[in-house]
């Protein structure tokens, strides 16, 4: 299980308030989060000709890709998703859950959209369809 921890701030549930804090277990797909290390470096040559590398950042960067199975829960994860879309931080737990907190990050999406895909079939309505939602996160 994944989980996140944000503030509300667009697209809310009803009966949400804005501007206070939720969390939400995210159901991954197989393989999922994707776990990768983005780093910021850079060469350059000194006066005797050595090679010189500065390195002025590191930090994990994950693609995420979740299952929701109902309307109700699509609409949750929406939320989270419209609500942190401007680069607002909020709190990510690649492998806890609400219940059982592993190792919490601070984090930022990287990009302020992402896809939905359908999964035509699985609900008793259009609606109701389970749906893939793929978006970016990294640690802030």
């Amino acid at each position: 299980m994944t989980a996140v921890t944000y503030n509300a701030a667009r697209s809310l549930v009803a009966g949400r308030t804005v501007g206070l804090q939720y969390s939400l277990d995210l159901r991954c797909v197989e393989g999922y989060p994707a776990r990768t290390r983005k780093v910021g470096v850079d060469d350059q040559r000194t006066l005797n000709d050595s090679l010189e590398r500065l390195r002025y950042f590191g930090k994990a960067t994950w693609q995420v890709q979740v299952l929701t199975l109902s309307a109700a829960e699509l609409l949750a994860l929406r939320e989270f998703l419209d609500s942190t879309e401007g680069g607002e931080p909020f709190s990510f737990d690649e492998f806890g859950s609400i219940a059982a907190p592993g190792a919490l990050v601070t984090a930022k999406r990287t990009t302020p959209g992402y896809s939905e895909q359908r999964i035509p079939g699985t609900g008793a309505t259009r609606a109701d369809d389970a749906c893939q939602v793929t978006f970016d996160v990294e640690q802030a």
